[in-house]
């Protein structure tokens, strides 16, 4: 299972690095000539990288037994990326904080979507969930009454920002940030462990190594050294993706968990 979702992260990274980086000159003027913003809701811009691979990558584990795949979104920067991945295959199990669902998104259908005729939810329509991403006054409630609506050997795919997100765009504005206190990684993998989930894979986007590769390769640009800027880019790209301890402290993290079966203690015998 791990080496199956390594492999997941691993394709999806490489496709997206491996995109050229030049357009032609017909595809640059009809981007010129068209905002790429123009399907964005208002307060939502394009992601940087490190949201997209983790997004991307979310996805991809979540849909693949085919089942729907449960939404929850913490904000419509999140809701409107997913949406436009998942489609009718979403399931939006709650409304981001900064906002109701925008009318444009006919996307992901509401939960109700999932009720049986006596208005009782049925779970085992959901084996997997993408969660983007935990709050730090929310989290632990959002949890709690996720945890019942998900079978054992669901998924719990969770995109969670760290410190190092900070520099990025989204945290730059005012106005449509991934999340207003996110809980952070390392919280968010305690959490999970609290309430019966196994973690079976973790990954960091654009991590130090990138960052820092990233830095070097502009500075040899700066100096007009154009072959040693290219070298620092295809060592960032290739160190895009971390795992372990370098992964851990990475701009953008990925949880992927595995929901446990309630273990019943058994009655001593009298």
């Amino acid at each position: 299972m791990a080496h199956q979702l390594d492999e997941v992260a691993r394709q999806t990274t490489q496709a997206r690095l491996l995109q050229p980086k030049v357009a032609s000159a017909s595809a640059l003027s009809t981007a010129q000539a068209t905002p790429i913003t123009r399907d964005l809701p208002r307060g939502v811009c394009r992601p940087s990288l490190a949201y997209r691979y983790a997004l991307d990558t979310s996805v991809t584990a979540a849909t693949r037994t085919g089942s729907p795949v449960g939404l929850v979104c913490s904000s419509r920067f999140y809701l409107h990326e997913l949406s436009g991945r998942l489609g009718s295959r979403g399931v939006l199990l709650s409304n981001p904080a900064d906002g109701a669902t925008d009318a444009a998104l006919d996307g992901p259908r509401h939960w109700r979507a999932l009720l049986d005729e006596d208005g009782s939810f049925l779970p085992r329509r959901i084996s997997a969930v993408v969660w983007a991403e935990p709050e730090r006054l929310s989290a632990e409630l959002r949890l709690a009454a996720l945890t019942p609506m998900l079978p054992p050997g669901a998924s719990l795919c969770v995109v969670s920002s760290g410190w190092l997100a900070r520099r990025l765009p989204e945290w730059r504005r005012t106005d449509g940030r991934p999340a207003t206190r996110p809980l952070g990684p390392g919280e968010t993998a305690a959490l999970l462990r609290e309430h019966g989930f196994v973690l079976k894979a973790a990954y960091g986007f654009q991590g130090p190594r990138s960052i820092g590769l990233g830095l070097l390769g502009r500075a040899f640009e700066r100096l007009d050294r154009p072959e040693l800027a290219d070298r620092c880019e295809a060592l960032m790209r290739a160190a895009y993706l971390e795992t372990g301890v370098v992964g851990a402290v990475a701009s953008v993290r990925l949880l992927i968990a595995e929901r446990q079966p309630v273990r019943r203690r058994s009655a001593g015998r009298g």
